[in-house]
């Protein structure tokens, strides 16, 4: 009689756990789709509530996913303080769970740094991606997260003048972006830190791979911009007018918020003023 009651429980408790599985899926599911529909309160709470459903069942890679769209809604909703407070606490109790995965803590940590980008905090977001980049490197793995870890890092880097650093990390995000989803941003920065240390030769090389590859419009305008100084550096000035008046076209055709047409005209200007065209200049 003991025995067939502990063979009961046994099975009542296998079957509440694959009903709390499904449960947690389902609402992660459901979570998902309303984010898809920009419903971002409802899709909040989905969330949320998959992430209690997740550590019920101790299933700590849907609850690492979970976590990492939950920050995102709510960085979506302008709470990115909320984001990382969030982030910061999971992160650190996901982290002592032997059942969680190395990939989805490091996305937490990436999602960490687009949230301290948005606030302004370069330190923030340097920390977030290397130690993002310290689990990474623990799998061997080659993704376009990775380049992204790499990709900001490198940024950080070429703002604070360390060029031959920021050069590295950048050649690692080449190297772990097989699909190229960064490769044109990141030949660009490339050029940025040869053309700031006045190898104009190596600048324009890279240049050249990252007008090669398909990208995003703002993407494209930035590559012209920075192509348009190269050449203004090395007075090939009817190349510079080429990029800069391409740059422009760029940017009317796809307005983009967070780029300016000034530095383009201001690049313009001078490369009419050195031919000589002053009228066209002013």
């Amino acid at each position: 009689m003991k025995k067939s009651i502990i063979l009961t429980a046994g099975i009542c408790l296998a079957v509440n756990l694959v009903f709390s599985q499904s449960e947690a899926d389902r609402l992660f599911t459901e979570a998902d789709s309303l984010y898809a529909l920009e419903k971002l309160p409802q899709a909040e709470t989905a969330f949320y509530q998959t992430i209690l459903a997740a550590r019920r069942q101790a299933d700590w890679p849907l609850c690492q996913r979970a976590v990492a769209e939950y920050a995102l809604v709510r960085c979506d909703q302008g709470d990115y303080q909320g984001a990382i407070d969030t982030l910061q606490r999971w992160i650190l109790f996901l982290g002592r769970q032997s059942g969680s995965h190395p990939f989805l803590q490091a996305k937490l940590f990436l999602v960490e740094s687009y949230a301290q980008t948005r606030l302004g905090s370069d330190q923030g977001q340097l920390e977030a991606c290397e130690h993002a980049i310290d689990l990474y490197e623990t799998l061997d793995t080659v993704h376009s997260n990775v380049a992204f870890a790499y990709k900001n890092v490198g940024q950080i880097l070429e703002m604070r003048l360390n060029y031959p650093k920021a050069i590295a990390y950048f050649e690692k995000a080449i190297a772990n972006d097989p699909e190229e989803r960064y490769a044109a941003s990141v030949y660009s920065f490339l050029s940025d830190c040869y053309y700031w240390q006045e190898d104009y030769a190596t600048a324009a090389r890279y240049l050249q791979n990252g007008l090669q590859i398909p990208c995003r419009p703002d993407h494209r305008a930035m590559l012209y911009l920075s192509a348009t100084g190269i050449y203004l550096a090395t007075n090939a000035l009817p190349k510079a007018e080429e990029y800069a008046r391409l740059a422009l076209k760029t940017m009317r055709e796809n307005p983009a918020e967070d780029i300016s047409e000034g530095p383009v005209y201001s690049s313009l200007a001078e490369v009419l003023h050195r031919q000589g065209r002053i009228q066209e200049a002013s």
